[in-house]
């Protein structure tokens, strides 16, 4: 599950692994068309998926080049399955390289694999002739690289090659960042921040009288200055756990937002549900409106950090990355690019860090090219997304080899690991 996203019959979460508004980018998003499954198709899964079939193809189930394996050390010579814990069992008695690729497409794409495909990997098995065992390794590997293997769609190929996704010139100012911390459990608000002192109204009498057991004991509370505020409390109490965010806070360097909430109009208990269009109780909604920031819809689906994204791009002609680190994020989208890069807890494992023959990415990358306005819109969002995973793996293993080790330490959970 940490290196493709899903395993079967071990939820993340009740709410599964996709979002059903989940709208994807390209021809799909174009078309405005849903499709909860994609939210697994970013950088580090589809390297993961890839990286992990490889690995099965050529040295069965093992821990070979981020293999699927458990983590026993085996030799990692291909064609080597002595130590595997087990091994695809696929063979052939077909003598023609034509024959072997139907055979092969036919079992793994229902025969939709394209003509020009097809010839693709019809010439990659025959360049490993006459080792017929390596023919048929180099072979699997290119159709599971496919469109045609990761959709249900068929493809006509334009014929020319998938434009990769363009990396921003330097601006030549400063470098800062904005992070944008998403915390994405249900975070109890009533608890992190608590009246302290107020007048002419005792507001903390009222929290503790609301919330009885739960409520926090005011002496436990850290005091917070807030005169200079237009709040009905000159001070409040933040929990006695977030000594490090009150600190940040007494240096100027932390903001509170009270009262902050996706109602489009005042209401109140009574009239909230014919007073507003948002669904206040569905955990997956309210996450897609904080990362929206967008409550009247005023720049469709984009997110927060996008369009200050799109307006440092635009109106000040500086040069911006996106990077995100865990799992996708619609805080990040807009309508310029560059796409955002993708990070999880298991880093930036190497694409296909032995390749079966050097010219294998090329070939890839052709298996995968610009395809006819008519072509499957799923299956030409997978090649969008594989290509540009392509080159956002390498750009990022490329800086990770030329950066000096640092002495930085991170926590061990899938957040740290990613850092």
């Amino acid at each position: 599950k940490n290196k493709i996203g899903q395993m079967a019959h071990s939820f993340d979460t009740v709410f599964s692994f996709f979002l059903p508004e989940n709208i994807p980018t390209g021809k799909p998003g174009a078309a405005m068309l849903y499709s909860p499954e994609a939210m697994l198709v970013d950088m580090p899964k589809v390297t993961g998926l890839l990286n992990g079939l490889y690995s099965t193809i050529k040295n069965g189930i093992s821990n070979c080049y981020y293999g699927f394996g458990d983590g026993r050390s085996v030799p990692c010579e291909e064609g080597d399955f002595n130590n595997a814990v087990a091994k695809l069992s696929f063979d052939t008695s077909a003598e023609d390289a034509a024959a072997v690729v139907s055979e092969l497409s036919t079992l793994l794409t229902s025969g939709r694999i394209s003509p020009k495909n097809k010839e693709l990997i019809i010439d990659a098995y025959t360049s490993k002739l006459p080792d017929k065992a390596a023919a048929l390794r180099i072979a699997q590997q290119l159709i599971v690289s496919t469109p045609e293997f990761h959709s249900f769609d068929t493809v006509k190929s334009s014929g020319e090659t998938r434009e990769s996704a363009s990396t921003p010139p330097p601006s030549g100012v400063p470098y800062k960042a904005v992070i944008f911390l998403m915390l994405q459990g249900g975070a109890d608000s009533f608890n992190m921040l608590v009246p302290h002192t107020c007048s002419p109204k005792d507001l903390y009498s009222e929290y503790k009288k609301v919330r009885g057991a739960v409520s926090m004991p005011l002496s436990s509370l850290l005091e917070i200055d807030a005169s200079s505020s237009n709040q009905a409390c000159t001070s409040f109490g933040m929990h006695p756990k977030l000594a490090t965010a009150k600190q940040l806070y007494d240096d100027g360097d932390l903001v509170w937002f009270a009262n902050a909430g996706v109602l489009t109009r005042p209401t109140n208990k009574d009239k909230y549900k014919s007073h507003t269009k948002a669904a206040l109780f569905a955990h997956n909604s309210m996450k897609l409106y904080i990362q929206r920031l967008d409550p009247f819809k005023t720049d469709v689906e984009t997110g927060a950090l996008g369009r200050i994204a799109d307006a440092l791009q635009k109106q000040q002609n500086l040069s911006v990355e996106k990077y995100n680190l865990y799992k996708g994020s619609y805080s990040l989208d807009g309508h310029y690019g560059p796409e955002p890069f993708i990070v999880d807890g298991n880093g930036v494992p190497k694409f296909n860090e032995a390749p079966s023959d050097e010219g294998m990415e090329g070939v890839i990358r052709n298996l995968n090219g610009a395809t006819e306005f008519d072509s499957g819109v799923f299956a030409d969002l997978f090649s969008n997304l594989f290509v540009n995973s392509i080159d956002a793996n390498k750009k990022l293993t490329d800086a990770l080899d030329q950066t000096a080790n640092t002495t930085a330490i991170f926590g061990t959970d899938s957040m740290g690991t990613a850092f």
